[in-house]
């Protein structure tokens, strides 16, 4: 693949997050949204390659982030920890013969 094409994917890759620029930017600390926008808007041309991988490990981040949500996130981060079978969670989802178990319930004031 050139450089070209590299940059005009990354670039289409980068506009179908319109509006989520900051949230992108947030994933890499050496990516800014100045330059984000700049990119996405055409105003860079002629990135580096260095920057260029930083944006696509930071859209990597991103769009992971947006597919698989938190239980994604823990198992990358714990891969022994599937939060699927959490016993915490399996143990609160069992029933307990308390019918107002799981209610909220407002506490009465004074």
């Amino acid at each position: 693949m050139d450089a070209d094409t590299l940059l005009h994917q990354t670039v289409v890759r980068l506009r179908a997050h319109e509006g989520k620029y900051a949230e992108i930017a947030r994933q890499n600390p050496d990516i800014g949204y100045s330059w984000l926008t700049k990119l996405a808007h055409g105003q860079i041309t002629n990135p580096t390659i260095a920057s260029l991988q930083q944006l696509i490990e930071a859209l990597n981040a991103f769009e992971g982030l947006e597919r698989g949500g938190l239980a994604e996130v823990v198992a990358q981060a714990d891969p022994v920890m599937d939060p699927v079978m959490d016993p915490v969670m399996e143990q609160r989802t069992e029933p307990s013969g308390d019918v107002d178990a799981g209610r909220i319930v407002p506490l009465e004031t004074a």
